[in-house]
């Protein structure tokens, strides 16, 4: 069965409070502390995912919150294999 997705690093993911162009909907699963960043676990698309968060004031308080995969940081992967 043939497959497409796309790959990006966590710390080029950025959250925002309100959909634009290039984002998906997304649910906070967990934050882990890590001292000098934290990770925030989503969930997007039914899938799991990790984000590096710039600053604590970047994770929406309350509410939807959408995550934005620049694509100048995405690649897209065909069965696995990087597309050129």
């Amino acid at each position: 069965q043939d497959s497409l997705s796309i790959g990006i690093r966590p710390e080029h993911v950025q959250l925002r409070r309100v959909m634009e162009h290039n984002c998906l909907p997304a649910r906070l699963l967990s934050l882990h502390d890590e001292g000098i960043r934290t990770m925030a676990k989503l969930e997007i698309a039914g899938q799991p995912m990790w984000v590096r968060l710039r600053e604590s004031s970047e994770l929406p308080a309350e509410g939807e919150m959408f995550a934005l995969f620049p694509a100048e940081h995405c690649a897209l992967y065909a069965n696995g294999r990087r597309v050129p």
